[in-house]
């Protein structure tokens, strides 16, 4: 699946431009995590649903129904932590922007989706350092959301690195040479301060 990320057709505010790309990559991520969330999901209920049956049955022990209880609550932990990183991106931002946790909540969702997809995500090292972000939080969300997805799309195996000076590097572990967001999003980005660099199967993210 390619990633479609929409863009204005027309002129706009800086603020408004980054909103409307931003929204059209919230919906490719959505789009992506859906059938893991499904899929989580389903896996709760049928696990659900044998303890159940099983449970209504006489002389049923307690102890046969652990793999069934386990299984639910595996999944159910899945269906936690996607719903509640999918929560917070659609919520208005906080500021300041604590970049770290994008990256986190960006990574946890797209990680799942590339695995189904036979590809690879990593994220390596403490993200604290990058610290907060003086940009405008959906900005830093555009950065971020867009750079992770057309990064998976150009290579099977990515990792994702903090840099020094608060600058996130998204890396090709194949040697492929990574895709860079579409210009309307690198523009936007650099209107509000966030600078994207394509370097020999890298990507560069540079926030003010």
């Amino acid at each position: 699946m390619s990633a479609q990320l929409a863009t204005p057709s027309a002129r706009m505010s800086t603020d408004a431009t980054v909103d409307a790309l931003w929204l059209g990559t919230l919906h490719e991520l959505c789009a992506r995590v859906a059938h893991e969330l499904k899929g989580a999901m389903n896996g709760v209920s049928v696990n659900l649903e044998v303890v159940r049956s099983r449970a209504e049955k006489p002389d049923v022990k307690a102890s046969s129904l652990t793999t069934y209880t386990s299984a639910a609550a595996a999944q159910f932990d899945v269906v936690i932590e996607l719903s509640a990183a999918l929560l917070r991106l659609a919520r208005a931002p906080r500021v300041p922007v604590e970049l770290g946790a994008t990256v986190r909540d960006v990574a946890m969702l797209l990680q799942r989706a590339a695995k189904a997809d036979g590809r690879r995500l990593d994220v390596e090292g403490s993200f604290e350092g990058l610290g907060i972000t003086s940009a405008d939080g959906n900005a830093a969300r555009l950065a971020i959301g867009a750079s992770f997805l057309t990064a998976i799309e150009s290579s099977s195996h990515v990792e994702a690195r903090p840099g020094a000076n608060a600058t996130l590097r998204i890396v090709s572990c194949d040697g492929v040479v990574l895709a860079s967001p579409p210009r309307p999003v690198i523009d936007a980005l650099a209107d509000a301060g966030i600078r994207i660099a394509a370097e020999a199967s890298a990507i560069s993210i540079s926030f003010p």
